[in-house]
């Protein structure tokens, strides 16, 4: 329990350190902050009926679920999540953003050691009645101990002069395809070209690469990726999206292959009002 209080100061100090935001970034990040606070003081199933969207959509095993039908039909336990957020950034229509931060998990709170740690990223939206709602929420990749400043993107963003939802989210659904299908014709998980100058990656037991150039470092090995697209969403304004879907990762291990069905999130954003960079890109279960 020690760790656990000692990770709550360390969170609390970097509350106080960290830079400014908007008003409308701000109410998002403290909106992340209450999720996470209603799991530590009650129980994760409260926190997250709680602070989902009745639209919520969720992959859960490669299957895209009803994320607060799915989290109603849970039983409250003894265990304990816990996270922070520490990079935030909103769409110029500051209806839809996104967080992103470490997590760890307890098999039980009076446990002192996480039995797992890894990265969350959630995708938010404005409710017409002003509240913030979780709209899409993927884990993926190992977490350090701690979380740092929230920071939130360096680049403003120009929306398009034309904004017509409908068209654009056919736009990035179409680009999202195109990128898979080339994505599958070379078994990478990724191409570094369609990333954003801020772009992050996240993948199952590494840590985040974040920054293009951490980007072009990393090495998939063998490993095999198969992409499904499904859907996404789009916020008015038109310079923020994601997308999601479905991913068969084969993994050969000393001469044995291993497929793992997992799930795959983008994040797009128009940073100059025209092209369709990926600002976040993550695969988990």
């Amino acid at each position: 329990m020690k760790s656990i209080i000692l990770i709550t100061l360390i969170f609390s100090l970097n509350h106080a350190l960290a830079q400014p935001l908007s008003k409308p970034l701000q109410a998002m990040v403290d909106a992340e902050r209450q999720f996470a606070r209603i799991s530590k003081e009650t129980n994760t199933v409260n926190a997250f009926i709680s602070s989902l969207s009745p639209t919520a959509l969720f992959m859960i095993q490669g299957e895209e679920v009803n994320g607060l039908e799915s989290w109603k039909k849970r039983e409250a336990d003894e265990s304990l999540l816990f996270w922070e957020p520490e990079f935030a950034d909103i769409a110029s229509s500051e209806d839809f953003g996104y967080t992103t931060g470490p997590f760890a998990y307890y098999s039980n709170r009076s446990d002192t050691v996480a039995a797992f740690r890894g990265y969350y990223s959630s995708i938010w939206g404005k409710e017409l009645n002003g509240e913030w709602k979780v709209l899409f929420d993927l884990g993926s990749s190992v977490s350090t101990k701690g979380s740092s400043l929230v920071t939130t993107s360096s680049k403003k963003l120009i929306a398009p002069k034309k904004q017509n939802k409908e068209a654009g989210l056919k736009e990035l659904l179409a680009l999202d395809k195109r990128y898979a299908e080339k994505l599958n014709a070379s078994t990478k998980s990724f191409d570094p070209a369609y990333f954003s100058s801020e772009g992050r990656l996240h993948r199952p037991r590494q840590l985040p690469s974040i920054g293009l150039e951490k980007v072009r470092l990393v090495d998939e090995g063998t490993n095999k990726y198969a992409f499904t697209p499904l859907n996404g969403k789009i916020t008015s304004s038109c310079d923020m999206g994601y997308t999601y879907g479905k991913v068969k990762v084969t993994i050969n291990q000393n001469g044995n292959e291993r497929v793992l069905d997992l799930s795959s999130f983008r994040i797009w954003k128009k940073e100059d009002g025209s092209s369709w960079k990926i600002v976040l890109d993550v695969i988990g279960q």
